[in-house]
């Protein structure tokens, strides 16, 4: 019976999380950097509170995907329960800007919309879409993290 079972990490697994860290750990700094500069400089003033909170939505997820990866990255398991957690997290937040940022007054619905209607939008649709394929993606590695405890479990 072996002690700790588990399934790490492929060389080519983590050399393609390797470059996913360093392109992702890019745009994290480069959106962190533009969360900074944009409150800073009160750019919801001219450019719209919808849009400001449209960005930084965007790059709060790039940030929280980046910590994500670096989590699975330093686990070394290819099922790690810390990535389809931080994949629902993802999901969830960009589900709820769906249907928040189409609350705010000075919103412009997008190409994708959810029951638009003269000036009323349900949810904005590209986030909604997106939000529903992380969620269904974090379920989908929560099976094979389970599926894999339970075979470690069984050798």
């Amino acid at each position: 019976m072996k002690e700790k079972s588990e399934q790490v990490l492929t060389r080519k697994m983590r050399r393609i999380l390797l470059i996913t860290l360093i392109f992702t750990g890019g745009c994290s700094v480069s959106s962190l950097v533009e969360i900074v500069q944009d409150t800073l400089q009160g750019v919801w003033s001219y450019i719209g509170w919808a849009q400001y909170l449209y960005t930084m939505v965007f790059c709060s997820v790039i940030i929280l995907f980046f910590f994500t990866i670096l989590l699975l990255y330093w686990t070394h398991r290819s099922f790690a329960d810390i990535f389809s957690k931080g994949i629902l997290l993802i999901g969830a937040i960009l589900t709820t800007a769906a249907f928040v940022i189409p609350r705010i007054p000075d919103y412009q619905p997008g190409v994708i919309t959810v029951c638009h209607y003269g000036n009323f939008v349900l949810a904005d649709g590209t986030f909604l879409l997106i939000g529903i394929i992380f969620i269904l993606l974090a379920s989908i590695l929560e099976v094979g993290y389970n599926l894999q405890n339970e075979a470690d479990a069984t050798l």
